[in-house]
C-alpha cells in the first residue's frame, strides 16, 4: 500500500506468501480479505489504489495515522464496503466523486484531515448510509441536498458531521429535512438523527462554539505553523501543563501565544471542545485574550494574546515590584498555594481563594518564594518566615529592597497584615475575596490582628543537621511542601 511503517506492524505482509490471510491486522472469509484493522498503528506515506484489488473488502480502518496524498479514486471500486474510515490523517486534495458508488456503505469517516473542495452530490447515493463524518477538513460550499434526502428517507440512525473546523459550508436554503441557514464557518457541528427526522420533522442539534463573541476566530495549522515559524525553538516560551507555548505574529502584525497540546496529554476533541467553549466565555483585565483556536488531524492548540511582558512569576521573581495594583481573583491549585483543609482533606469554599490569594501578596512583597524558602533561612516556608516577624512587629524585614524604595511603608504593613488574615489555618478566619477587594481599596476598613497561618512549620538549625521543631499546622500533622513552581 505504500505505506511507511517504522513500527513495524506489516513486518509479517509478505509479497511472496500466497494468501494475505497470514497477515496482520487482515481478517478473512473463505480464504478472501473482507477487514483491514490498522488504526492508530503510527502508519505513514500514501494510500495505493491497489488497495482496490481486494473486491472482497467490506471494512477498511486506517483513521489515527499519518497517511496522505490523494484518497484514491479506485476505492470507488471496491463494491463490497460497508466501512471506509480514513479520519485523522493527512489525506489532502477532494473527495472523489468515486466514492458515491459504494452503494453497500454504512459508515463513511474522511474527519480531520487536509481535504478541500465541495461535498460530491455523488454521496447523495449511498442509499445504506448511516453515518457520515467529514469535519475538520476544509471543505466548501453548499452541502448537498439530496444527501440530507437520504436521511429523510431511511430508517435507521445516522449521524451526519459537517463542520467545526476548517469547513465553510452552506446549507441550502430549501433542504428537506430543514438544514441550518447560514455558514457553518468552522464554528458549528451539525447531528441529525434519521430517526429523529422522520418523527420530528428534522430536529438538529448544533453546537456553535463563536456563540455572541464575534471576534473569536478558528485558525487554520498552516496559519499558526508559518505564524511561529514551523514551531521553532527560538520561539518557545516554555512548556506548561497543556504542553509546550510557543510566540507567533501573524502576517498583519498581531503577536500571538499558542498553547499547542502535548499528544501524550490524553486529550480527546470532546474534552478540547469543551475548553474552548468555557475559555472563550471568560473575559478579565487580569486574563489574556483567547483569540480562538486550531484543530486540524492531531494537532489541537489554544491562541491567545502575546503578553509582551512575561509572566507574574517574571515580575515577582526577576525584576522590580513597584506596586500591588489590584487584586487577581484567580485560584492556582498550585502546590505551596492550597488551603490546609483542601491539602488534607480535599474541602473548598471560596475561602481557599483567599488563602492562594495570601501567598500571592507575600510573595510580591518578598520577592521569594513560598515553596522551597528554607533555602533562603531556617523556616520551612515563607508562611512562617512573615508570621516570625510580624510577631516580633519586625514586619519591615519582610519587604524587598526594591519595594522599600518606594518609601510606601504603610501601605506595605497594610499589604502584609491582608495577606496574613489570608493564610491564616482557619478557613471560618480568613476574609473572603470581597473583604480583601475592600481592604485594599480603602484605608478606612479596619484590619484585625491576624491569627497563626496555616503550614505554620519552624526548622531550626542545629550545628550542621536541621532538626523539624513541633508543627502548627493543620491536625498537628507536618506538610512537606515541594516545589510548586
Amino acid at each position: 500500500m505504500h505505506l511507511i511503517d517504522d513500527g513495524g506492524v506489516l513486518q509479517d505482509w509478505k509479497d511472496n506468501q500466497m494468501s494475505p490471510c497470514n497477515w496482520g491486522y487482515v481478517i478473512c472469509q473463505d480464504n478472501k480479505v473482507i477487514k483491514i484493522t490498522l488504526s492508530s498503528t503510527g502508519l505513514a506515506g500514501v494510500l495505493s489504489p491497489s488497495i482496490a484489488e481486494l473486491t472482497t473488502l467490506q471494512q477498511l480502518l486506517l483513521d489515527g495515522n499519518m497517511i496522505g496524498g490523494g484518497i484514491p479514486e479506485a476505492l470507488g471500486n471496491v463494491s463490497s464496503l460497508t466501512t471506509l474510515n480514513l479520519g485523522r490523517n493527512i489525506f489532502n486534495g477532494s473527495i472523489p466523486d468515486s466514492l458515491g458508488r459504494l452503494q453497500k456503505l454504512q459508515t463513511l469517516d474522511l474527519s480531520e484531515n487536509l481535504l478541500t473542495g465541495e461535498i460530491p452530490i455523488s454521496l447523495s447515493n449511498l442509499s445504506s448510509l448511516n453515518e457520515i463524518n467529514l469535519s475538520g477538513n476544509y471543505l466548501k460550499g453548499e452541502i448537498p441536498e439530496q444527501l440530507l434526502q437520504v436521511v429523510q428517507y431511511n430508517k435507521n440512525n445516522v449521524v451526519l458531521l459537517f463542520g467545526y473546523t476548517g469547513n465553510h459550508l452552506n446549507c441550502s436554503r430549501n433542504s428537506t429535512p430543514p438544514c441550518e441557514k447560514g455558514t457553518t464557518k468552522a464554528g458549528k457541528w451539525s447531528v441529525m438523527d434519521r430517526s429523529e427526522v422522520n418523527t420530528h420533522r428534522g430536529e438538529e442539534i448544533v453546537w456553535d462554539i463563536e456563540g455572541n463573541n464575534p471576534e473569536f476566530t478558528f485558525y487554520e495549522f498552516s496559519q499558526v505553523l508559518e505564524a511561529t515559524n514551523n514551531f521553532s525553538v527560538e520561539n518557545k516560551l516554555g512548556q506548561g501543563g497543556f504542553g509546550p507555548v510557543y510566540k507567533g505574529q501573524f502576517p498583519d502584525g498581531l503577536d500571538i501565544a499558542v498553547k499547542r497540546l502535548a499528544s501524550h496529554s490524553g486529550q480527546g476533541l470532546t474534552e478540547f471542545k469543551n475548553e474552548v467553549q468555557l475559555i472563550a466565555k471568560l473575559q478579565h483585565r487580569n486574563l489574556v485574550r483567547l483569540l480562538g483556536c486550531c484543530s486540524q488531524g492531531q494537532e489541537k492548540m489554544l491562541i491567545y494574546e502575546y503578553l509582551l511582558n512575561k509572566s507574574l512569576d517574571f515580575f515577582i521573581f526577576g525584576m522590580t515590584v513597584l506596586m500591588i495594583r489590584q487584586s487577581i481573583l484567580y485560584p492556582t491549585k498550585v502546590c505551596g498555594y492550597m488551603a490546609p483543609e483542601y491539602a488534607s482533606e480535599g474541602l473548598f469554599s471560596t475561602k481557599s481563594d483567599a488563602f492562594s490569594f495570601g501567598v500571592l501578596i507575600l510573595e510580591i512583597i518578598t520577592g521569594k518564594r513560598n515553596s522551597g524558602f528554607h533555602k533562603h533561612g531556617s523556616f520551612l516556608n515563607l508562611l512562617g518566615h512573615a508570621w516570625h516577624l510580624w510577631e516580633e512587629r519586625r514586619w519591615s524585614a519582610l519587604v524587598d529592597s526594591s519595594l522599600a524604595a518606594s518609601g510606601c511603608t504603610l501601605e506595605m504593613m497594610r499589604c502584609i497584615n491582608i495577606a496574613l488574615l489570608c493564610v491564616q489555618e482557619k478557613a471560618t478566619d480568613r476574609p473572603t475575596m470581597s473583604d480583601v477587594v475592600a481592604m485594599l481599596s480603602s484605608k478606612s476598613v479596619a484590619l484585625p490582628e491576624p491569627k497563626h497561618p496555616g503550614y505554620f512549620h519552624v526548622r531550626v538549625a542545629k550545628e550542621e543537621a536541621f532538626t523539624t521543631a513541633e508543627s502548627y499546622g493543620t491536625n498537628d500533622a507536618t506538610i512537606s511542601t515541594p516545589y510548586g513552581r
